[in-house]
């Protein structure tokens, strides 16, 4: 079989995750570290449900998706699903080439080799294997004792031809610095028949379903508009890279409104 060369590297990597157990990721309990947060953590997972090592990172997310729930933490998980092991035997029903792309640019920022399947970044900065909870505890908790360089206020509502949000931010961000809006479904489950995971009933938290870069250039708000359709109980998160550096300065997440 032919090997796509996105998969040489995917290949290598991921295979030290084929079989590993589960390991539980959340973010640091709320009590008396609490008042010392003055950040947020962005994280992002690159997914696939053709992958077989896969499924033990979108578990690591969900944990994350539900322990940031239930402590109120500033953590916005996200699911990437790339679409570069389609043809190994499983479309991916959420899989996107704008998900690859945006690992792709990842991989160029953090000087990696190649790209691999599950991968975790976290602000935009810190990547590594997206099955390791521990490490995920790790990076979230040092992402939130860092300083917020711009707060964002957010509302996003359902309109006929999708989402429109609105933003605004307590300082202008630097010029160039852009704002990142993903479209979420919180939670989606798929019954796989094909591929490495056959047989497998896969859940998934805070799949991307729409994502959409606006350039901001040094304004105190705007407007958006998410042209795919929302899903039920959906919700909008935002946040400002710089798209040189990647690196994050502030974030926020709505609820779609009626």
């Amino acid at each position: 079989m032919v090997i796509p060369w996105r998969l040489a590297w995917l290949l290598l990597v991921g295979a030290s995750a084929v079989g590993c157990s589960r390991a539980a990721a959340s973010v640091p309990p709320a009590g008396g570290d609490e008042r010392r947060d003055t950040g947020f953590a962005v994280v992002e997972l690159f997914t696939s449900e053709g992958c077989s090592s896969c499924p033990p990172a979108d578990d690591v997310l969900r944990d994350i998706t539900s322990e940031a729930s239930r402590t109120g933490r500033r953590v916005y998980p996200l699911a990437f699903h790339v679409d570069y092991w389609n043809s190994l035997g499983w479309p991916d029903p959420y899989s996107s080439e704008m998900a690859t792309r945006r690992q792709e640019s990842y991989a160029r920022v953090v000087d990696q080799k190649g790209m691999y399947t599950p991968e975790m970044v976290v602000n935009g900065r810190d990547a590594f294997v997206g099955s390791s909870g521990p490490r995920a505890t790790h990076s979230i908790a040092s992402a939130l004792l860092r300083s917020e360089g711009a707060r964002i206020s957010l509302q996003a509502k359902r309109v006929e031809a999708g989402v429109s949000v609105d933003f605004t931010f307590s300082t202008p961000p630097a010029h160039g610095t852009v704002l990142r809006i993903a479209l979420i479904e919180p939670e989606t489950s798929s019954r796989v028949t094909a591929g490495e995971n056959a047989g497998k009933t896969l859940r998934h938290a805070n799949v991307v379903r729409d994502f959409q870069t606006v350039q901001v250039d040094g304004a105190k708000g705007g407007r958006a508009a998410l042209h795919a359709q929302a899903p039920p109980n959906g919700a909008v998160i935002a946040f400002l890279q710089d798209p040189e550096t990647m690196e994050m300065v502030g974030a926020a997440e709505a609820q779609l409104q009626r």
